[in-house]
């Protein structure tokens, strides 16, 4: 049995930036509630399960990690423009060929570095 990624979840101050953010991402985010901690937006992007939960207080999620993820996407020439066109968008490396597929690294809204890769197709000529 192989390991398999189901949920990512971030604690945020910036609620309404990171659920755009995640929408031009691809993600359709919807408000849920939790019984401890207040309210969250649940959604899937790329088969894996995507919270954001919202921290109201300084210091609520203190000493948490930012964490780097990959996400697997089609279609990444357009997913980098609407990254591209947020307001305030940070791009640490702009949109690539690699030997095996496409990849760009925008920051999230809170700091997270997210790796967007979209593999060439098994018959792609690299040259």
């Amino acid at each position: 049995m192989s390991a398999q990624l189901v949920t990512i979840t971030f604690n945020t101050r910036q609620t309404a930036r990171m659920v755009d953010f995640y929408r031009a991402l691809g993600a359709e985010l919807h408000p849920d509630t939790v019984n401890k901690g207040g309210a969250v937006h649940r959604g899937v992007l790329a088969n894996i399960e995507l919270v954001l939960h919202s921290i109201a207080k300084p210091g609520d999620g203190a000493g948490t990690t930012n964490v780097s993820i990959r996400f697997e996407l089609v279609g990444i020439q357009q997913i980098f423009d609407r990254i591209r066109a947020l307001p305030g968008a940070d791009i640490m490396m702009d949109l690539e060929s690699m030997p095996t597929g496409r990849v760009f690294i925008a920051l999230d809204p809170d700091g997270h570095a997210i790796e967007v890769f979209e593999p060439f197709p098994a018959d792609h000529d690299s040259e």
